[in-house]
């Protein structure tokens, strides 16, 4: 069985790319980890960031935190056998909420108990 593509585990980055998708010149340069800029999509703004996705070669993707001059605050990457079995998270700090990228059909009852709160598709925020 073929590994999923990182579309089959996060639906949006199967989406056309809008002018809002494209990262910002400024976090280009702090950021050289092969990904695929034009797969890359927005999944929200939170707290004055913005939050983007990109694939990762053909077997991983990249969680992006974009600050609101353009620059990467910071970033993870992951294998998708790895992201599909617990996601991607991105811990927060100075008063910004951790983000957690989960797979498309992720199934658990500890989000709301742990205190993360849905924000996008598949995006779950934790305030410190």
């Amino acid at each position: 069985m073929a590994p999923p593509a990182a579309a089959d585990l996060i639906p949006i980055l199967a989406q056309a790319q809008k002018p809002e998708d494209v990262l910002p010149s400024e976090s280009l340069t702090a950021f050289d980890e092969h990904i695929q800029l034009s797969k890359v999509r927005l999944l929200a703004r939170l707290e004055g960031q913005s939050l983007f996705v990109a694939p990762q070669g053909s077997d991983g993707v990249c969680l992006l935190r974009v600050g609101a001059t353009g620059a990467l605050l910071r970033s993870d990457c992951s294998k998708l056998d790895a992201f599909a079995a617990g996601g991607l998270q991105i811990k927060g700090d100075h008063g910004v909420p951790a983000v957690w990228l989960v797979p498309l059909g992720w199934k658990s009852d500890t989000e709301a108990a742990s205190g993360w709160t849905m924000v996008a598709e598949n995006l779950f925020a934790k305030k410190p």
